[in-house]
């Protein structure tokens, strides 16, 4: 161990040693000054200490109060977005010529834009076009296949046609038959929904109420509380002015 190591560790335990006095000496002057006090003096000193311990007590409740009741409101919160998002999930999705179908229980999203599912959507598929046919013979190098897949969507107010490639023909029927699927449930998803969100709405609705009654309680017993121990404070000083002696 060189030199300087001792020394740093020296001077260290000095620091520790004066400041273990210090804090002797501290408390023997307090033990000293509070000896001579008389005793209208103790007890104001004692009221003081008991009213600082209590305010620090109902501050501590009032906001264990307020993290309970934020607690409890956001689960609520946190329920009714998972009610609110029942039928939101995307189910299938398929891409066309001029872009995507998708759809989620409750929802068709097309190229040209958005339809509610009812029980009377239809969803089709069908072949549209030609096949290759060059001077009447089919299948020939000149020829051209304009044919491809149409998915046709209808009901209650739906009319949209989205084209696809007709490599895609298996996949656009299994669209088209999960959209009719969906169709065929969408009124058990729906009230599933409605009766999620219901029950959520309301679970929201009365956490808040409970929040707002907890936190009105809980300041009553800290403004009460905090009256009743300033009381005593104040008394105490009166007590000690009938001595004599200015209340510090």
């Amino acid at each position: 161990m060189d030199s300087n190591t001792v020394l740093i560790i020296v001077g260290l335990a000095i620091v520790a040693v004066l400041a273990v006095v210090l804090v002797v000496a501290i408390r023997r002057r307090k033990a000293r000054t509070f000896a001579a006090l008389t005793p209208e003096e103790r007890e104001l000193v004692y009221a003081k200490e008991q009213y600082s311990t209590r305010i620090s007590e109902l501050a501590s409740d009032l906001k264990a109060t307020e993290k309970e009741s934020r607690k409890r409101t956001k689960r609520a919160e946190d329920r009714l977005r998972e009610a609110t998002a029942i039928g939101s999930d995307k189910i299938d999705s398929l891409k066309g010529a001029n872009g995507t179908v998708s759809f989620t229980g409750l929802m068709i999203t097309t190229p040209s834009g958005e339809y509610a599912i009812t029980p009377q959507t239809t969803a089709s598929a069908d072949i549209t076009g030609s096949p290759a046919v060059a001077d009447g013979v089919e299948g020939t190098d000149d020829a051209v296949d304009t044919r491809t897949v149409a998915l046709t969507l209808g009901g209650n107010g739906i009319s949209d046609v989205v084209t696809f490639a007709l490599g895609k023909e298996a996949e656009v029927r299994a669209l088209a038959a999960k959209i009719t699927s969906a169709a065929a449930h969408v009124e058990t998803l729906q009230k599933q929904r409605d009766d999620a969100v219901a029950a959520a709405e309301q679970e929201v609705a009365e956490a808040n109420s409970n929040a707002t009654i907890e936190a009105n309680n809980a300041q009553a017993r800290y403004d009460a509380a905090e009256q009743e121990s300033m009381a005593k404070v104040r008394a105490a000083e009166d007590a000690v002015r009938l001595r004599g002696i200015n209340p510090k």
